[in-house]
């Protein structure tokens, strides 16, 4: 009985780690944003532990679901802290922060010095590096804001 827990537990555990059966691409876009104001159907919002990713959304609660949950919200959280060391590191050599959409994914997220590879969104979301803000930016649906 005990074994069977054990490769229980390995199973899950496994699964977890590779992504619960999820596809590993992200959607890194490299296509600009829009440069008039966005259709009323779309709202943008500042890329957060909330607002990315799409392993592990549905999770939580139990005693196993939760902590796998947490899981990928830890790894979302520590690629936005990359990605924030990042824009840092880029306005001290460079004296600024990117001026374009192009340049934020040229020289930040496809930047292999970084290492940084932007969470999965889910269907109709996109990444949009705003130079105004300084922040990289979810353009979604406006109703995904009544899903959260």
């Amino acid at each position: 009985m005990k074994a069977h827990f054990c490769l229980g537990a390995c199973v899950v555990g496994a699964w977890a780690l590779w992504g619960c059966g999820q596809s590993g691409q992200s959607t890194q876009s490299s296509a600009p944003p829009q440069t008039s104001s966005p259709p009323a159907a779309v709202e943008r919002v500042e890329a957060t532990v909330e607002t990315v990713g799409t392993k592990g959304r549905s999770y939580g609660g139990g005693i196993i679901t939760e902590p796998v949950s947490q899981l990928f919200k830890q790894k979302d959280r520590i690629t936005l802290m990359q990605l924030e060391q990042a824009l840092k590191l880029y306005k001290a050599q460079h004296g600024r922060l990117p001026r374009t959409h192009e340049e934020f994914m040229r020289e930040i997220v496809n930047n292999p010095q970084y290492g940084i590879r932007l969470p999965e969104l889910p269907p109709g979301h996109e990444y949009v590096w705003d130079p105004q803000q300084g922040k990289l930016l979810v353009q979604r649906p406006a109703s995904s804001a009544q899903e959260k």
